[in-house]
């Protein structure tokens, strides 16, 4: 509903759906890992493994800026329909 805010901003703000939530969770529920250059400069992977801290402020936990998301790995799902 807001044409001004791309995958990853949808992605990092909590990722609500008003048809797939309920049965897939939120979007920043379904991501593995997110691809990030820091303020520093430096890249970083972050996932629940690596960079915890990270990974879940992206997940919408943080409320700022962390970096630049240069790519997301999510969980896809098979939509029977």
């Amino acid at each position: 509903l807001c044409p001004t805010v791309g995958v990853v901003g949808y992605t990092t703000g909590g990722g609500y759906n008003s048809l797939f939530s309920r049965s897939y969770g939120l979007g920043s529920d379904n991501v593995l890992s997110f691809k990030v250059a820091t303020v520093n400069g430096s890249l970083v992977v972050a996932s629940a493994d690596s960079h915890a801290d990270l990974y879940w402020a992206l997940r919408g936990g943080g409320g700022g800026n962390f970096g630049y998301v240069l790519e997301m790995t999510h969980r896809i799902h098979r939509i029977n329909g």
